[in-house]
């Protein structure tokens, strides 16, 4: 490459806005200012995709306050700029993936929080906060932070709690006025493959849902098997014509909203607040509008 060539480039970047010193002599040449952004940044066609992937992931999860309407911003300005061979790959690939629907507002993280915290598990800090448990007590905590784990459309923080020896994980929507400690401690090692999987695991053996209920469905099993089909499962036969149905889960609403997938006439013979949500549903749809 000529000298010509390279003024010539950095002719071209100052049109476009990058302040770019130069310097004369044999050790001379040049560099860009301090406190200048970074030129444009380059990606293959398969890093590209992979963004604009991941964007949509953010876009659609809205597990972290706010950050929903960045992500598509920044989305919509990648796929102006992506060759259209590579933006037809992003189309077609977002096309063939179907994701649930956002998470809740209530549910989802402080962005400054989720700053604060993921700095410090980069940096393996002490961390204050303050934490609301599920009964809506107030505690205060002092851990080393570990790594933040996305677990069921929700963010987790694993950490190391010196005050109880052992290890917690913690919902970041509970979490609030986290305060960095500047003490950088050495990094513990999590009991399992990483920190992913031990949090994952903690899930698997502590969930537990705190309702259930049996139904009664007036449909033979077979029927209500190969209609309900990979959806449910704790069917089980009850005499010829009817099937039982199991079902479990922490929200009375979500088990009311199980029952809207049958066709048939069916009775809660189990669970009596499932069955006192059916009661007061019916009630509400019997009911005659207000006046207007």
């Amino acid at each position: 490459m000529s000298p010509r060539t390279i003024r010539r480039d950095i002719d071209r970047l100052r049109e476009l806005g990058y302040r770019i010193e130069a310097e004369r002599g044999s050790i001379g040449g040049y560099r860009l200012e301090a406190g200048s952004d970074l030129p444009p940044l380059l990606f293959t066609d398969d890093e590209a995709v992979a963004l604009a992937l991941g964007l949509r992931a953010g876009a659609a999860d809205g597990a972290v306050r706010g950050m929903a309407e960045l992500t598509v911003s920044v989305l919509a300005k990648l796929e102006q700029v992506l060759p259209s061979a590579v933006r037809s790959r992003v189309r077609a690939t977002q096309a063939a993936i179907v994701a649930p629907g956002p998470v809740h507002s209530d549910d989802a993280a402080d962005p400054e929080t989720f700053a604060t915290l993921a700095l410090a598990c980069r940096d393996s800090e002490v961390i204050r906060f303050d934490y609301a448990a599920a009964d809506g007590a107030q505690t205060a905590r002092r851990v080393e932070s570990v790594a933040l784990v996305p677990i069921g459309r929700r963010w987790y923080l694993l950490a190391w709690d010196s005050a109880r020896d052992d290890w917690r994980t913690f919902r970041l929507d509970r979490i609030t006025r986290p305060t960095r400690t500047h003490l950088i401690v050495e990094r513990r090692a999590v009991p399992s493959a990483d920190a992913a999987s031990y949090v994952a695991e903690r899930f698997a053996t502590s969930a537990v849902p705190r309702l259930s209920a049996t139904v009664r469905i007036d449909a033979p099993h077979d029927e209500v098997e190969g209609y309900l089909g990979a959806y449910t499962n704790g069917l089980t036969p009850d005499g010829p014509e009817h099937t039982r149905w199991r079902i479990s889960d922490d929200r009375v609403e979500i088990l009311m909203g199980a029952l809207t997938w049958l066709i048939w006439p069916f009775t809660v013979i189990e669970g009596a607040e499932l069955q006192r949500f059916v009661g007061e549903f019916g009630e509400r749809l019997r009911s005659d509008p207000p006046a207007s």
